[in-house]
């Protein structure tokens, strides 16, 4: 698989061609708050039908063709079904999850602020090096999704139809980069089977119907990722490049995950180095040197990060006391994970961290239904437990043939199942916020089907 040196199917580009000539012409006529969230259904289709057209493949672009065209409109669909039938709603209008409501009410509120030409940065304060959030704001707090919703606002008007369309495409694209990764690793029946799962699942699915961080916050997880995995098939720059700007832009959204990124990224390149000076014992002579020299010419810089972890303010203590306060802060309601239990010492993390990885592996459990999201969520857990099986022979296939390639996204998931596992108290937002990690379990769901399905042989690579 990769991008052809020269022309485009004739259907495709033709179509193509429609669909960004619409999406120019359709707002100039139409009212903006009724024109924008059609123009992004049909931005999102140009966009997908583009990428699908850069493959080589005729079977890849017949097949991600319909499952891109699928998937995007169902969820196209079920976000308008779930904004009209929650139109109704007293507390939030128009949104099936009460979060999206928020950013949309603070986004409307900053869209009016630039209007009448208050910037950006004044806004918000920032006080002790601590930002302090004005009053205006309905959830108590200001984040730069509040800021995406109020930049599409200000030329949408207050257009709810058009953040959920948003998430639908970014939902939909974010398809397309795990096909373009499981194919680029493993084969065309893994790849086919990881886009299935991740179009349809249905916690994912949902979650890129609804005005939340999740939908964008996944598609720049997932393209950071294919980045670098096209890196290493094909050693272009280009693809670093695109891995800086998705680093760059999901700092600015959820920056603990852009952390999390970066550290996997950095832990894929020191497997390398292992891997490389296992090979070669004398390589030991030219790296060691140069990780000295590294330090000798950061000066400064080095000296702040070693008082950086001698500085009080990020002691011992203080890390678990912030590790109670998230966790406890959380630990509510009918889906709280202990809600008595302290955390202040090693020795109670330790003891905590078994009962959180359980609810991280396994919540929510069949007999927590206390609301309609958590009866919806109950099939996809019965799925969930069938495919645990799978789950594990498919990560110790890709483990032990494709690391070289998927390390990053190894540390990455490992790293998400850890910090969740102490710092969620609360099943509900655990369950949605694991979805920024299964995103890639399904792909070694998939692996695990396809190799149980062709025995013990390995997944040839095409």
């Amino acid at each position: 698989m990769g991008l052809r040196p020269g022309g485009r199917e004739t259907v495709n580009k033709g179509m193509m061609m429609i669909l960004l000539l619409f999406a120019v012409i359709f707002p100039a006529i139409v009212p903006a708050p009724a024109a924008f969230p059609v123009f992004i259904i049909v931005f999102g289709l140009a966009v997908g039908v583009f990428a699908i057209s850069l493959l080589e493949d005729h079977e890849d672009r017949k097949f991600l063709f319909r499952i891109f065209i699928y998937c995007y409109l169902a969820r196209i669909i079920v976000a308008l079904l779930l904004h009209i039938v929650s139109i109704g709603s007293i507390d939030h209008p128009g949104f099936f999850i009460d979060d999206g409501w928020g950013y949309s009410e603070n986004g409307a509120t900053i869209a009016g602020g630039l209007k009448r030409g208050i910037p950006l940065q004044e806004t918000i304060v920032k006080s002790s090096g601590m930002f302090v959030y004005k009053q205006w704001s309905v959830s108590g707090t200001i984040s730069y999704y509040d800021y995406l919703n109020g930049i599409v606002y200000l030329f949408t008007g207050k257009s709810p139809l058009s953040m959920l369309f948003l998430n639908c495409m970014f939902g939909a694209l974010t398809v397309l980069f795990i096909y373009f990764i499981a194919k680029a690793v493993f084969d065309r029946r893994a790849a086919r089977l990881s886009a299935i799962l991740c179009a349809f699942w249905p916690s994912l699915f949902l979650w890129s119907t609804q005005n939340l961080k999740e939908p964008l916050t996944i598609f720049l997880v997932v393209a950071c990722i294919w980045s670098i995995v096209f890196f290493l098939k094909r050693a272009n720059p280009v693809y670093l490049l695109i891995t800086a700007l998705a680093l760059f832009a999901l700092a600015k959204f959820r920056f603990i995950i852009a952390l999390l990124v970066m550290a996997a990224l950095f832990a894929h390149l020191l497997f390398f180095l292992y891997r490389v000076i296992r090979r070669q014992p004398s390589l030991l002579l030219v790296v060691v040197p140069a990780a000295l020299l590294s330090l000798f010419f950061l000066g400064s810089g080095s000296h702040k990060i070693l008082g950086l972890l001698t500085n009080e303010g990020v002691s011992l203590s203080n890390l678990l006391n912030t590790v109670d306060y998230s966790r406890s802060a959380r630990a509510y309601a009918n889906l709280a994970v202990l809600p008595g239990y302290k955390i202040t010492s090693v020795w109670s993390l330790m003891v905590y961290f078994p009962v959180g990885l359980l609810v991280v592996l396994l919540a929510p459990f069949p007999w927590q239904l206390f609301s309609l999201s958590q009866i919806i969520a109950a099939p996809e857990m019965f799925a969930w437990y069938i495919m645990l099986p799978f789950l594990f022979k498919g990560i110790w296939y890709a483990f032990k043939n494709k690391a070289d390639y998927l390390f990053s996204i190894f540390a990455y998931v490992a790293a998400n199942v850890m910090m969740l596992s102490v710092l969620e108290g609360n099943i509900g937002t655990m369950f949605r916020h694991r979805s920024l990690m299964l995103i890639f379990v399904l792909i070694f769901i998939a692996v695990g089907i396809t190799n149980s399905r062709k025995g013990e042989g390995s997944v040839p690579v095409r």
